[in-house]
């Protein structure tokens, strides 16, 4: 079984404290994102990400609740699941499946609800890199009947840092076991490199690399350009592009966020 990429929309949206906040208090995410690959096999998947993800910001700690729509055009092998990431939002590798016939299908539905916690370590200065933890839940939400979700939940913790134009983190995923189909713990890490640009905008280049859960299939490796700039002191845009460079990852995928704050 093909597991999407772990690269959503919810993916992207902004750590809600630290150096990419909006501001203290309640924020509000959204957007859609469109990705397509053949995952290794011999029909191309097409997949949609829409999450709504609420989120609260304090001084010293935040937390968000994300519930994402997934629609999945293509291949029956292949797995409507999010993987880990940054952020917070999250899921796990695809689930295992009694035949290998390959034909199309397309289902739609409640994708993996994720919940997160994370903790600001201390701000950056100029002889320190700011650091945070993040502690994420991927609830089991998704339909096991349709091949959105492995039907199981997931445990994540990650260590972020950031230090002028430089970001990255470093996690660990306790995956859930089915019933058919006893995954592997994984190790995943992402390094980002940000400049602003003219009229507001800022570019970021991440590239993001995660264990395989299981034997034979690809680890997961992605390059994501995102293009953002505030609307107004409460509202954010964010605009990608998305390129795979294994079987576990898409071909290519594009997306839009807007975060707003109240």
């Amino acid at each position: 079984m093909r597991a999407l990429s772990r690269t959503g929309a919810a993916a992207l949206i902004p750590l809600l404290f630290g150096t990419a906040a909006l501001a203290e208090g309640y924020t509000f995410t959204t957007g859609a994102e469109y990705t397509r690959g053949d995952y290794g096999t011999d029909i191309d998947t097409g997949s949609w990400y829409v999450p709504f993800s609420l989120g609260y910001s304090a001084e010293r700690f935040a937390w968000s609740v994300t519930v994402p729509y997934i629609r999945v055009d293509g291949s029956s092998l292949v797995s409507g699941v999010r993987s880990t990431t940054l952020g917070g939002r999250g899921g796990g590798p695809g689930q295992s499946v009694t035949t290998t016939t390959d034909v199309e299908r397309v289902d739609a539905g409640l994708g993996d609800v994720t919940l997160s916690g994370s903790y600001l370590l201390q701000q950056e200065t100029p002889a320190r890199p700011w650091l945070g933890l993040t502690g994420k839940v991927k609830l089991g939400t998704a339909d096991e009947e349709k091949n959105l979700g492995t039907g199981e939940n997931d445990y994540a913790i990650q260590l972020e840092a950031a230090k002028g134009p430089l970001d990255g983190l470093i996690g660990y995923n306790l995956l859930g076991d089915t019933a058919t189909t006893d995954y592997d713990n994984i190790l995943y890490a992402a390094a980002a490199f940000s400049l602003p640009l003219q009229r507001r905008w800022r570019v970021r280049s991440e590239l993001y690399a995660e264990q395989s859960p299981l034997a034979g299939v690809d680890p997961v490796r992605e390059l994501t350009v995102t293009f953002s700039r505030p609307l107004s002191r409460d509202r954010q845009l964010s605009l990608y592009a998305i390129k795979g460079f294994s079987d576990s990852s898409p071909e290519w995928g594009m997306g839009a966020l807007i975060s707003s704050g109240f």
